[in-house]
Order: C-alpha cells, then structure tokens, then sequence
C-alpha cells in the first residue's frame, strides 16, 4: 500500500508565497521522495481575463503575474527535483497558460508527455441548474506517460451545450472560474489511476 503525502495548499494553510512555507515544500520533497507529486500552480496571472485585466488594472496585472510566476517557479524546482531522482510529476494548467512558457518549464519539453483535453469529458458540469458540462480546455504536462494517458483523445465534439466560464453579455449559461478550479471526480479518477499505473 503507498502511503499518501501532506498536501501542499492554500486552503490547507500552506503559502507558496512564504519563503520559510517554499523551503519547508523543498526539503519535504527531498526527504520524503514522493514518487508523484501532482500540482496545478494558479494560473490567474497567464490565461482568462489576464490580457483584459493587463490593460484596464495594470497594477493588479502586475501583482498577479508575479505571483503566478513565483509559483510557477517553485512548482518547476519540485518537478526537477522529482526528475533529477527518477521520480515523478503530474502538472496541470490551462490549454495555452503562458505558464508552459517559462523558461522554468521550457526546459522540460523535451522530457515531459504534454495532453492537451476538455474536462467536460471528465465530468465537469456546473454546479447548480442547469448543470450543464463546462467545456474548459486543459493542458497537462507530465514525466510518465502512464500519468496521462488516460486524458488522450478526451476532446469534446461540441455535440451538447457548454456552460462559459466568467462573464459574457448575458446571452450564454454562465459558470464562475473558481467554480471550475475542482477537477471532477471522474478525472480525479482517471489522474489516481495513472500514479496507480506507476507505484
């Protein structure tokens, strides 16, 4: 039986932005050898509303994108800390994130499997009435193919009405992006089999 590892969140407490939070991540990687680390850095600052807000609130633009960037950053230390020791890394953003352009991620391209997918063919759906799938292009990168291979080919052939996410002119069903930041349980599933595949 693998054991499972503390989880590395805000909701859990845990500040990527904290210098002595970042070290603890570091160390906890090192020591503990997870054989999968599973992340999904945020990606406020490099995809959605970044290039509107970027020109109408420049100052919150800016704050964001340094943000994203400086935990971007430390997702990509852990990622080469899991390569570098034949160990494992599963990361997930936006299709197009300009997170995957760093120069910090840019360096795994050649090692890395790279699936791009619709999560409303894992199950993402609204929340409330009318429920409808949220359509929501994916990309994940990871250091083992049998990490994602189970998200291949999930693109959607538009044959049912999508839910959009943020905000539009009224004339659309509407979802709320954080809404959205919980992967489904079904693609919870398909990532679980994945490490499963791996362990």
């Amino acid at each position: 039986n693998a054991a499972s590892g503390i989880n590395f969140d805000l909701t859990c407490g845990f500040n990527g932005r904290n210098p002595l939070h970042a070290k603890f991540l570091l160390q906890y990687v090192k020591e503990a050898k997870p054989v999968v680390v599973i992340a999904a850095p945020p990606c406020t600052g490099f995809k959605g509303w970044a290039s509107l807000n970027r020109i109408n609130s420049p100052d919150t633009f800016a704050t964001t994108l340094e943000n994203s960037t400086a935990l971007a950053e430390l997702t990509a230390a852990v990622a080469a800390e899991q390569m570098q020791n034949g160990r494992h890394f599963l990361v997930e953003n936006p299709q197009g994130s300009a997170l995957f352009q760093l120069p910090c991620w840019q360096k795994f391209v050649p090692h890395v499997t790279r699936v791009c997918f619709h999560q409303c063919q894992t199950g993402l759906r609204m929340k409330s009435p009318p429920f409808w799938p949220v359509k929501k292009p994916t990309e994940f990168w990871a250091s083992h193919p049998a990490l994602v291979k189970r998200v291949v080919n999930r693109i959607c052939q538009n044959k049912h009405q999508h839910a959009h996410i943020g905000s539009t002119d009224g004339s659309v069903v509407t979802v709320k992006s954080k809404e959205t930041q919980v992967w489904p349980e079904q693609l919870c599933g398909l990532i679980a089999a994945g490490v499963q595949e791996v362990l």
